[in-house]
């Protein structure tokens, strides 16, 4: 009924919104699936119209000669669900589910979201034992981790870094913008775009990965939005050591987004500034101003840093004031090392000592 068209689909998306809260939402992927195969919808189609009502007449021929007893009653049950299926049609229009928008999806999902959720529910509980007072080695054996792993999760008491490196990186990040365009496009079959990405100079041998990636895509609602780059520990430590001038655009950019949501790195990066301009113009005479600013910071890895200044002021307080350096000493040092390690197992000391001062 083409004047009940914007109520039908309203219905349809509401009954399909109520099916994916029960997790039974497998009708709508289902009729899009069929929706690409022109001869299988076209035969559905003509089931929908024709082929049920001939079915129905050829089920009360079955049981007026085979089961005559049951025929009354049935006859009347099936007119009696046909009329109520036809007041239905007329007076609650309801689309079919391949009418509705095929889903626009956001892939921040699927197994993404399944690594964040397992990362906080082990971060968690690693803390809820160690409040009760268990050793990280009692802990890894309890949750069946690797000592290193619970060590990590007691150390971390931001969620941010752990999340961060839960969303590892894939041979598949790189060719996820194209696959969620063409998928916008409508192609949605994954041996397809698994033979697509492979022109491009995909590695992978078998489409299981792009397979796994359109799971969720399948089930989504949403507007698209491209992934983020997953940008990896060591790539945004080194543009927090860098000059700030020698970062390109994109890369300050992404730095800034990476700052904006965890303000222990915005922290982090403002003491590494201070104390590379301490270096730069020889300003030892503000190292504890520096490390009392660590201090009054929850910055636990900065803090054994600043610990280890203040056990050797003296000393640090001169590298960093002096014009001098002991470069030139651990350069000898290294030599002598050097020959040393040549020579183990081939000379005696009388040897070696004349090779050290000849050297």
């Amino acid at each position: 009924m083409p004047a009940h068209r914007t109520a039908a689909l309203h219905r349809a998306a509401e009954i399909w919104h109520a099916e994916r809260t029960l997790h039974i939402n497998i009708e709508l992927a289902v009729n899009h699936a069929a929706d690409r195969v022109g001869w299988l919808i076209v035969g559905m189609d003509h089931y929908y119209a024709t082929v049920h009502f001939i079915i129905t007449i050829a089920v009360l021929i079955w049981l007026y000669t085979r089961h005559p007893a049951h025929y009354r009653s049935a006859r009347t049950d099936l007119y009696s669900a046909t009329l109520f299926a036809l007041l239905g049609f007329a007076f609650f229009a309801l689309a079919p589910p391949r009418f509705l928008a095929r889903p626009r999806c956001n892939p921040d999902t699927g197994a993404e979201k399944w690594l964040v959720t397992r990362t906080r529910e082990r971060h968690k509980a690693v803390h809820r034992l160690l409040a009760r007072g268990w050793t990280i080695s009692a802990i890894a054996r309890e949750l069946g981790l690797a000592r290193h792993t619970a060590e990590r999760y007691a150390h971390c008491k931001n969620l941010d870094g752990l999340i961060e490196g839960a969303l590892r990186t894939t041979r598949l990040d790189d060719y996820k913008p194209y696959l969620i365009r063409r998928w916008n496009e409508g192609c949605t079959d994954a041996a397809r775009l698994f033979r697509e990405i492979q022109t491009q100079g995909y590695p992978g041998r078998t489409p299981q990965a792009v397979r796994r990636y359109l799971r969720p895509l399948r089930t989504g609602l949403g507007s698209i939005r491209s992934p983020a780059p997953v940008l990896k520990p060591q790539q945004v430590t080194n543009w927090i050591m860098w000059n700030p001038q020698h970062l390109r655009d994109d890369e300050e950019r992404q730095l800034g987004e990476v700052l904006s949501r965890c303000p222990e790195l915005t922290a982090i990066r403002s003491h590494v500034h201070a104390f590379a301009r301490m270096v730069c113009d020889l300003g030892g005479n503000s190292l504890p101003a520096w490390t009392d600013a660590v201090h009054a910071d929850d910055l636990p890895a900065l803090h054994a840093f600043a610990d280890g200044l203040r056990r050797d002021h003296k000393a640090v307080t001169a590298g960093l004031t002096l014009p001098w350096s002991s470069g030139p000493v651990e350069g000898h040092v290294n030599r002598i090392k050097m020959l040393k390690r040549q020579m183990y197992g081939r000379a005696g000391f009388a040897l070696l000592r004349k090779r050290v001062l000849l050297a």
